[in-house]
């Protein structure tokens, strides 16, 4: 079923391909600010 097919583990970064790596990397800044707004808002919705 999975022959052929790289099976990544999301919690670890060297299963990514280097596409992948390469584009989150180029991404950092979005996805970084992305995590700190996600963070900020679950505060204010939980108080």
């Amino acid at each position: 079923m999975t022959e052929g097919i790289a099976i990544i583990d999301v919690w670890d970064v060297e299963t990514f391909d280097s596409e992948l790596r390469g584009d989150l990397d180029a991404h950092a800044d979005v996805i970084r600010d992305y995590m700190l707004t996600s963070r900020h808002s679950r505060r204010r919705t939980t108080r």
